[in-house]
């Protein structure tokens, strides 16, 4: 199954709390990004774009769940399904980031050749 890139907010893990909500509503802030659990680089994003991505996040991860569970899908009809919801996401991600901003997560979530892991 392909992995999930989780773009996760800094202020959790990098700053004080509450810092977050004092940011201007056009302020940037650099926001992690993980794959497979670990983190593969930063990028930054307005409050604005931090929440749309963590609900985008939510909701694919949900119906990723959902396919995954159904265990009357044989495999060609799961990888359909998923690489489909794939698609979708990476489309709405698109749609909440700048140009510069989407290829430099982009780059992040590109699979590592070199050990064979895939997104």
């Amino acid at each position: 199954m392909k992995a999930l890139f989780i773009v996760v907010l800094a202020t959790a893990a990098l700053t004080v709390p509450g810092s977050a909500q004092s940011l201007p509503e056009r302020g940037t802030e650099t926001t992690v990004v993980m794959r497979n659990d670990s983190v593969v680089g930063m990028v930054s994003l307005n409050k604005d774009q931090r929440m749309r991505l963590a609900e985008i996040e939510r909701r694919y991860e949900t119906r990723y769940d959902q396919v995954v569970a159904n265990d009357t899908l044989d495999e060609a009809v799961i990888r359909y399904r998923l690489d489909t919801l794939s698609e979708r996401r990476w489309k709405e991600i698109r749609q909440v980031m700048t140009p510069m901003q989407f290829e430099q997560w982009q780059r992040l979530a590109q699979p590592d050749h070199r050990t064979g892991d895939t997104p």
